[in-house]
């Protein structure tokens, strides 16, 4: 990230795609170190954007004005971003590939067996069309080395890296890529979704 405000999007809009996250979760995401994002992290909630949980189930959430200015910033990439085309990657790809991806997390949680070559070829699939994307919205290049780091880590026999909630797997990425892919065309989640 080059200025400081676009670090400040990108942490507090990966907090609006995870909803509730830890510093480190965050920073992963957006492929920063932990101490800056933590330190972002602590002056946004000096400023009400943010704020802290802890107990049970503890980390950041986006406070209502925090939501407001993470959508200002997101109007501003809107009219950036050739909305057109990413559109029609969404429609004509990615729901394609999205069907193929549930169908397989289904016959994991089902049967589950060998899914590593539909996997495989899910994933060659995914970041072609991820390049696609961050043609006209370069930020989606952070999703590739998250996806190919759950996908190694199945790969190299991690069962949890395809589907565990929480834990930087290969669905929890997946499902951040579509919350995305809505929030910049606007669209609703359908209800195969």
């Amino acid at each position: 990230m080059t200025t400081t405000e676009e670090f400040d999007t990108a942490v507090l809009y990966s907090l609006l795609l995870k909803g509730r996250a830890s510093t480190s979760s965050i920073a992963a995401a957006i492929g920063a170190t932990e101490d800056a994002t933590a330190t972002l992290l602590e002056a946004s909630a000096a400023k009400g954007l943010v704020l802290l949980r802890t107990g049970r189930i503890s980390g950041w959430l986006l406070t209502p004005e925090g939501r407001a200015h993470v959508g200002d910033r997101i109007d501003t990439e809107k009219s950036a971003v050739d909305r057109a085309t990413m559109g029609a990657l969404y429609d004509d790809e990615f729901l394609r590939l999205n069907s193929r991806f549930k169908e397989l997390c289904t016959h994991w949680q089902l049967k589950g067996g060998n899914v590593e070559s539909e996997l495989t070829r899910i994933h060659e699939a995914n970041l072609v069309l991820l390049e696609r994307f961050t043609t006209s919205a370069p930020r989606f290049a952070r999703y590739v080395p998250r996806f190919v780091g759950a996908y190694d880590r199945f790969s190299g026999g991690d069962a949890t890296a395809l589907l565990q909630p929480m834990r930087e797997s290969y669905h929890d990425v997946w499902l951040e890529l579509h919350e995305d892919l809505l929030i910049l065309l606007d669209r609703q989640r359908e209800e195969g979704d």
